[in-house]
């Protein structure tokens, strides 16, 4: 593939698969401008403690199936093969139904722990009980989706995310409406279910051959997903993990309101990397695994990704920077300005998360799982030593300024990494555009501490610049004049 083609791939995927993202973003942004609304500051944190203590033990139970899982039943269809698919995909579903019921289970039981724990009092051991449902319905809909991702039902799977996260969404309003707070469990349970349902219906429209299974045909099958889905999991324990740890820290040092306003924080900054993150885990992932053993290639794929990644974020973190304010006044109420420094200050580094990101996936791709799972160790230490210290020192402020300097840390450690294991390295062309962007990031932070009309004269200009920037570069990268002649004239034909 030659290099602007290349790039275009990219730009390609970024829009299909960022379209569907912002959508699902859209309705996240929406069920929490409701709870802001109508629950306050401290529904959020309760709510926030609520899904941050589930995913944990989910990562826990749920052994990296719906991501492992994918490798297996994408071989087993393309293989040609029907009865193996078969017994693939059965194998998965039995695996599925064991692991969902096992982290239910755990959380009907130890529902009082947990509530202690993450709480502080056993007021909410009830809560957890009914939310323990949750795990089976959500590792049966990973199931659904993983073999949707198997078989390539790409519009399918974007049909099952989309209307899921609707229908959760028209179910769940009415809860917070008449019940408040105490409409946060049924309305999470609620959301589940609708997102099972939706997972079901069009998994059904996959083609899937009858097949009996021995104990030999679960041992082999079974024991490969687990196997690459237990490092996964403890990957994703990590994260979910460092994540209640500091809501936790956060809720002991300050309040349930505080937990709150990080939560709805940081699930903007979070946002703005959607659409550039699900396209590395559905078109730049597997283009990566395709040439792991290609050194030249995984080094270009790997600049190319980050190079894109920068070039559509700058301009969308220029603008949050500058308008921050305005946006968590609209996405929530005045109540959630506290956090408008935080938010400002981890948006710009979201572009080292970006770039940093691209090269962890080389990993993945060469299958290191325990090299990958020693990163994550890594990172997630200092990541959560420097936001209980940011926090500890200068408050949301500093929770901000801790986001920059752990990216910082993992961009340079990607890099030492994968120079040393794979010589791979980040080309001149990309740290020039990093270097850029952050110079954009940071002049966007000095305007927005600047006058109303100051900040919106001189952010305009910035605008511009950066957009203009983006746009010379996107230009060099795919020939935009002739990509969007050539999509005219088709769509004048057809």
């Amino acid at each position: 593939m030659d290099t602007k083609a290349s790039y275009r791939q990219i730009l390609k995927a970024t829009s299909v698969f960022g379209g569907v993202q912002v959508f699902q973003i859209l309705i996240n942004i929406l069920r929490s401008k409701i709870i802001a609304l109508w629950l306050g500051p401290a529904g959020m944190g309760i709510y926030g403690l609520y899904t941050s203590t589930i995913t944990l033990v989910s990562n826990v139970s749920a052994m990296g199936l719906g991501v492992s899982a994918v490798k297996n039943i994408a071989a087993a269809f393309a293989s040609g093969d029907p009865e193996k698919a078969g017994r693939v995909v059965k194998v998965l579903r039995m695996l599925v139904w064991v692991t969902g019921l096992a982290g239910a289970l755990f959380v009907f039981l130890f529902a009082r722990r947990l509530s202690l724990f993450t709480f502080g009092v056993p007021d909410h051991h009830v809560g957890f009980m009914w939310i323990s449902a949750t795990l089976l319905f959500n590792q049966i809909s990973s199931g659904q989706l993983a073999l949707l991702r198997g078989a390539r039902k790409v519009k399918h799977l974007a049909s099952a995310g989309l209307s899921g996260s609707l229908v959760g969404l028209v179910v769940s309003v009415p809860l917070y409406y008449y019940w408040g707070v105490d409409g946060i469990v049924p309305a999470i349970v609620v959301t589940s279910v609708a997102s099972l349902l939706r997972s079901w219906y069009f998994a059904r429209k996959v083609e899937v051959p009858a097949a009996t299974i021995s104990r030999h045909d679960l041992k082999s099958e079974g024991s490969d997903m687990l196997r690459m889905g237990f490092m996964l999991g403890l990957s994703s324990i990590l994260v979910s993990g460092s994540a209640y740890l500091l809501r936790v820290f956060i809720q002991s040092r300050g309040s349930a309101d505080d937990v709150g306003l990080f939560t709805a924080g940081f699930m903007i900054v979070n946002s703005y990397v959607g659409m550039v993150f699900s396209a590395m885990g559905t078109d730049y992932y597997p283009r990566l695994s395709g040439c792991a053993a290609n050194k030249g290639e995984l080094e270009r794929l790997v600049n190319q990704q980050a190079e894109m990644a920068l070039l559509i974020l700058a301009p969308l973190i220029v603008a949050f920077v500058l308008f921050g304010k305005y946006a968590l006044v609209l996405l929530y109420s005045t109540e959630f300005v506290p956090v408008q420094q935080m938010v400002a200050f981890a948006a710009v580094g979201v572009l080292l998360r970006a770039s940093s990101w691209t090269m962890g996936y080389l990993l993945l791709a060469r299958g290191e799982s325990w090299f990958f799972f020693f990163n994550e160790l890594l990172s997630n230490a200092y990541f959560l030593g420097l936001n209980i210290l940011g926090y500890s020192l200068a408050g949301f402020t500093g929770l901000g300024v801790s986001y920059i300097v752990a990216y910082g840390l993992h961009f340079v450690q990607m890099q030492l990494f994968a120079a040393y294991r794979y010589k791979v390295f980040y080309r001149r062309r990309l740290f020039l555009l990093l270097l850029s962007a952050l110079a954009f990031g940071c002049l966007a932070l000095l305007l927005a501490k600047t006058p109303l009309l100051v900040m919106m004269a001189g952010g305009g200009v910035l605008l511009l610049v950066v957009g203009l920037f983006s746009l010379y570069f996107l230009n060099q990268m795919v020939d935009l004049r002739s990509l969007v002649v050539s999509k005219i004239k088709k769509h004048r034909k057809n």
